[in-house]
């Protein structure tokens, strides 16, 4: 999270700063497709990472069949939005980062539920 939050500062508050290091030939189509990324992709990392957090607990707590399953539908929560998205309507990229980032919100309240499900099913055990 350090390293994403010292990264991000360049690309999120000075995003041209970047475009240096292409010629001057492509720096005009860098800025129009960076300015449109940019936020989606950072969105799509940070979330990616908190997702991957809760994921690590479900295998700590040895929960490998749920994530499984999870990461098992993943391709059609995956392919059917970008694929009627970009496919057949024609959204450009950065739509694409759009709909990761909200794929990685869903999955990680997947994982957040099934935390707390397994939580109190702990509890219960114990307690009786």
């Amino acid at each position: 999270m350090m390293i994403s939050a010292i990264l991000a500062i360049p690309l999120l508050f000075f995003p041209n700063s970047i475009s240096c290091f292409f010629d001057l030939a492509s720096k005009e189509m860098f800025r129009q497709t960076f300015g449109s990324i940019n936020y989606w992709v950072w969105a799509h990392m940070l979330l990616l990472t908190l997702q991957m957090s809760f994921c690590g607990f479900l295998v700590a707590m040895r929960d490998l069949k749920y994530q499984f399953y999870c990461y098992y539908s993943l391709w059609i929560a995956s392919f059917i939005p970008v694929y009627v998205g970009i496919g057949m309507k024609g959204w450009q990229g950065d739509k694409l980062w759009m709909i990761t980032a909200f794929e990685n919100l869903v999955f990680m309240s997947f994982f957040i539920i099934r935390l707390r499900k397994k939580k109190r099913e702990e509890k219960q055990l114990l307690s009786s």
